[in-house]
């Protein structure tokens, strides 16, 4: 028995003299390089913060494509992406700054509108016409975010068929009365500029479907008397009475009034002058009675392609 006690004794005194062991150590967690990045970014101030998210979500060409179609009509504009604009061909969505986390999100969901060039275009039959694509985006656009837009551009396909066709096609009936709806429009949001393009409306002298610089000018003049009752006829007086009776029979009575807004600017489909391509398509052109000859085309052909008319 005393043996056990003093057993129990050692085994006693052993216990109260074991150290005391620190705590393994936790392994460090490390927060991932987004969240990490975004936290530091959100940390600067809001005036910074603007201007980068100006620059992050500003497109290289300033324009991004929303295509609207019958299937999407119901679905908010959070759930349709803007993506950067080429014509035929669909690229990743813009931005995606906003799915980093839900600051960011919260911060630029949609923010790009602010940045650039809204375009609608139809590349296939089957589409909607870009006015009622625009009309739809109304619809579903907040008006916090419908505030922030500045321009908007309406694209008309342009279809397999001989420039004096396209010319026939952008006066359509239809045609006309899109051009009444989206002056409308226009009236209602004198902040925003619309830009209506004719894709056919060209003066490349390489391309298949073109009419090279005369036929531009032509079309201009038929174009300026149809949708502005603008007689351009001293760019080309030789053919001038029947392009100028072209283009007012084409508009079949209507008033231009229908389709006259401030902030709506018809277009050719480039946005930029090129003078060398445009002297290039003029070739073989005999100028002898036209005003300003081919210099004067060629100034009208600029202030076309850049301020429209």
């Amino acid at each position: 028995m005393p043996k056990r006690r003093s057993s129990q004794a050692e085994s006693s005194g052993g216990a109260s003299k074991r150290p005391c062991l620190p705590p393994p150590p936790q392994p460090e967690v490390t927060p991932s390089k987004g969240t990490a990045a975004s936290s530091r970014l959100l940390l600067l101030p809001g005036e910074v913060l603007n201007k980068i998210y100006k620059f992050v979500l500003t497109a290289e060409d300033g324009k991004l494509k929303l295509n609207i179609t019958e299937k999407n009509q119901p679905h908010p504009l959070s759930r349709m992406p803007l993506r950067p604009f080429r014509p035929y061909e669909d690229l990743p969505e813009f931005n995606t700054l906003k799915y980093v986390c839900h600051k960011l999100y919260k911060d630029t969901a949609a923010l790009e509108l602010k940045f650039n060039t809204l375009v609608f275009i139809q590349t296939e039959r089957a589409q909607l016409k870009p006015s009622r694509q625009l009309l739809e985006f109304v619809r579903l656009c907040s008006p916090a975010k419908f505030e922030w837009i500045k321009t908007i551009e309406l694209q008309i396909k342009a279809l397999v068929m001989s420039y004096k066709h396209h010319l026939r096609y952008f006066l359509t009936e239809s045609h006309l009365n899109a051009y009444t709806r989206v002056a409308q429009f226009c009236r209602n949001n004198p902040h925003i500029n619309v830009k209506y393009v004719f894709n056919s409306f060209t003066w490349w002298h390489n391309y298949h479907m073109a009419p090279e610089s005369r036929g531009f000018i032509n079309q201009g003049i038929i174009l300026l008397k149809a949708l502005r009752d603008v007689d351009a006829s001293y760019l080309n007086p030789e053919d001038a009475e029947d392009l100028l009776a072209y283009g007012e029979a084409q508009r079949d009575d209507r008033s231009v009034d229908s389709w006259a807004a401030p902030n709506l600017r018809f277009f050719p489909a480039q946005d930029e002058f090129d003078q060398r391509v445009f002297r290039g398509g003029a070739r073989g052109v005999e100028f002898d009675g036209i005003e300003g000859g081919l210099e004067g085309w060629i100034e009208v052909a600029k202030i076309w392609a850049e301020d429209g008319f």
